[in-house]
């Protein structure tokens, strides 16, 4: 009785498969920073210099498979460009930037060579709001402010064009 109590009042934390803690700290911890410099005001525009079709073929490239930039433009997010940083040894990361109407900003970090299986979490780390999961191929993270009350819905949004065959061959 007392593990099952205790089971149930722990069931809505966010805890992460063991072998993957260091792993997706790190994940969250450099997709943060990422995100925290484009969301510096004008530093986006100097920043941002991979167009939509050079990234597409970087990640097709890194990770196999078919890739489009995810179109989040029902949630009032247009797509603003994006960057490829490099991450230790053969590895790369794509950072891509949203951005509203009202200058709200969202990132989509996706990290090559990230390897775990996760189901979509989330956390707040300071004044950001990220989402985050793992695949055989990649880690992402999904960050935006914390608020932006419609980063769930995009963050899920997001997961599903990655994780969930399509027709249009969106998934990785």
């Amino acid at each position: 009785m007392l593990g099952f109590l205790l089971g149930w009042s722990v069931r809505n934390f966010d805890i992460p498969p063991l072998g993957a803690s260091a792993q997706v700290r790190a994940l969250k911890h450099d997709a943060t920073s990422a995100h925290r410099l484009l969301a510096a005001g004008g530093l986006a525009s100097a920043f941002l210099t991979a167009e939509e079709a050079q990234l597409q073929r970087w990640v097709q490239r890194r990770v196999g498979g078919s890739f489009k930039i995810p179109d989040l433009s029902e949630f009032g997010m247009r797509f603003m460009g994006g960057q490829i940083l490099p991450y230790k040894q053969d590895n790369a990361v794509a950072l891509l930037l949203y951005r509203d109407d009202k200058g709200g900003r969202v990132t989509v970090y996706l990290r090559a060579g990230e390897h775990g299986q996760t189901r979509l979490h989330s956390a707040r780390l300071d004044d950001t709001l990220v989402f985050y999961w793992l695949d055989s191929r990649c880690g992402y993270v999904v960050a935006a402010a914390p608020d932006l009350e419609r980063l769930s819905n995009i963050a899920k949004a997001v997961y599903d064009y990655f994780e969930r065959p399509s027709d249009d061959g969106a998934r990785l």
